[in-house]
């Protein structure tokens, strides 16, 4: 008696290579610490103003830092955890979805061939 193998979750090695260097660029954006300039809100005086900052994370800034004071918000870091795991995933099935019609179109242009080649022969 043979055993009935059902194919689990998988994932083709080329959408392996792409995700990881995506995943790669996006924990780069959120790490690197770089200059620029940023709206902030002084409460202490009702205004905003922009000033030249220390910033990280993309595609919200989650920390600045600048002469006046430093503010780090968790939420904001929560919040680019979640837009890069959604734009990985959607890219990851995207990929998935390519490969797949890939094969399921040289499959059909395989079988098309050898129904033509078994016609020929009769």
């Amino acid at each position: 008696m043979t055993k009935k193998t059902r194919a689990g979750f998988q994932i083709h090695l080329s959408t392996v290579y792409v995700l990881v260097i995506l995943a790669s660029v996006l924990l780069w954006g959120n790490v690197i610490e770089y200059t620029g300039t940023v709206r902030v809100n002084a409460v202490q005086y009702g205004k905003f103003y922009t000033s030249e900052a220390t910033v990280r994370g993309w595609p919200m800034y989650y920390s600045v830092q600048h002469a006046r004071h430093a503010d780090v918000t968790p939420w904001k870091m929560f919040g680019n955890l979640v837009i890069g795991v959604m734009f990985i995933s959607a890219v990851g099935y995207g990929c998935e979805w390519y490969i797949v019609a890939r094969m399921k179109k040289d499959l059909n242009r395989k079988d098309a061939k050898t129904q033509r080649d078994s016609e020929g022969q009769n």
